[in-house]
């Protein structure tokens, strides 16, 4: 499974298939997966890069 997840600390948005931990590669924060704001997950993987490029994007329109 791939999600799309946001870091609390850091803000950004990643990909990962981590189950119980995740390691922001931004700021480094160490996370349990189930405290991560999950905004998108699927088995394949394109679809995934898809939505975590769409989101940034969306992102960035609002800054």
């Amino acid at each position: 499974m791939y999600l799309v997840v946001g870091c609390p600390d850091c803000r950004q948005l990643q990909l990962t298939t981590a189950r119980k931990r995740f390691t922001c590669k931004y700021c480094r924060k160490n996370i349990q997966v189930s405290k991560l704001n999950v905004h998108y997950s699927s088995d394949r993987h394109d679809e995934a890069l898809n939505a975590l490029y769409r989101l940034k994007k969306e992102e960035s329109s609002k800054l």
